[in-house]
């Protein structure tokens, strides 16, 4: 036999297998264990695969519950205006970062605001 057929055989047989492969994972099928010899029928879905599917079904249920309470929280007009209000409060020039008024503040004529105290005031 010449290279190229010897080639060609091993490459049609590595098809073939990973074709079965393939399949078997695809739609669950038993093809590689019924050509071995460890399965009458290879169409037969195995348990183990059925109750993984049904694991999987309750998961992706429960996982979009859970986003669609997430939308719910996320969209309601409380929830955005509180995050609006918490904004312009992290934005406001009067405050300096941390989160409390600054003891004096600069006007444009180079002259000092202090903040008035409300205890002074009668």
């Amino acid at each position: 036999m010449d290279p190229l057929k010897i080639t060609l055989i091993l490459s049609i047989i590595a098809v073939i297998s990973l074709t079965v492969c393939w399949l078997d994972h695809k739609n669950n099928w038993q093809l590689a264990d019924w050509m071995n010899g460890r399965c009458s029928n290879p169409f037969i879905q195995t348990q183990k695969a059925t109750q993984s599917q049904d694991d999987k079904d309750l998961l992706i249920q429960q996982l979009t519950e859970r986003v669609q309470i997430l939308e719910k929280i996320v969209t309601e007009p409380s929830y955005e205006l509180n995050k609006k209000l918490n904004q312009l409060l992290l934005d406001s020039p009067l405050l300096n970062g941390s989160g409390s008024l600054p003891i004096a503040t600069a006007l444009p004529n180079n002259t000092i605001a202090t903040p008035i105290n409300a205890s002074r005031c009668h």
